[in-house]
């Protein structure tokens, strides 16, 4: 799976210097702390945990306020779910590689400012999962790469700011909501969880520069 990992990041870096002298085209880099959460319709309970990912983002502008949204991301996720009692839960953290897919809309300009939001989705496959049990104070690490599910697919929606530096070049930040399409444990490998179907939701706040 790092294979993959290596392979993506060079794949797009490549790809975005490749498209960068194109016309309408732009590129960027980012890294994006976050906090994961399971939400969840039972009585177990999940906790915010941070990590940190970072990225390369392109867009493809139709016109000055509108364009489509790509790149590569490397996010790592964290977080636990346990049950009401508090005697027994599961911690994971899992890296993933993700493209996102997202159609960006900007205002007009605020002297150096512009405003923009981006909705989407993502898809992405786990390259790294590192999870532990706690069961009445005993805690046990699993098989790597056993318990969180090896896909990605997420809905995303997000809001942000530019600030022009000139030649060309915006410092940016944004807040981003992803949420989970699929269910990232299988409850059948955990009876704890029962019927639920953990799904991870994260919000990651992203600092960056576009050229």
């Amino acid at each position: 799976m790092k294979t993959i990992k290596n392979f993506a990041l060079v794949f797009f870096v490549m790809f975005g210097f490749a498209i960068q002298a194109q016309t309408g085209y732009r590129m960027g880099l980012q890294i994006s702390p976050n906090l994961g959460f399971i939400p969840t319709s039972s009585d177990l309970k999940s906790t915010w945990k941070p990590d940190i990912g970072f990225g390369l983002t392109v867009s493809r502008y139709f016109d000055e306020r509108y364009s489509f949204n790509t790149g590569v991301e490397l996010p790592s996720l964290r977080t636990s779910i346990g049950n009401e009692a508090g005697d027994t839960s599961m911690s994971f953290r899992a890296s993933f590689v993700q493209v996102p897919l997202a159609f960006k809309m900007k205002t007009i300009s605020f002297g150096y400012w512009t405003i923009y939001a981006r909705v989407g989705g993502s898809i992405g496959i786990k390259y790294q999962e590192n999870a532990e049990f706690s069961q009445e104070g005993l805690t046990t690490q699993s098989n790597p790469d056993a318990q969180i599910e090896n896909f990605l697919l997420t809905a995303m929606g997000s809001i942000g700011a530019e600030y022009d530096l000139g030649i060309e070049s915006s410092l940016f930040m944004s807040l981003d909501f992803h949420r989970s399409l699929l269910n990232q444990v299988d409850p059948r490998n955990v009876p704890f969880l029962g019927k639920d179907r953990p799904r991870m939701s994260w919000i990651a706040l992203n600092l960056g520069i576009i050229f």
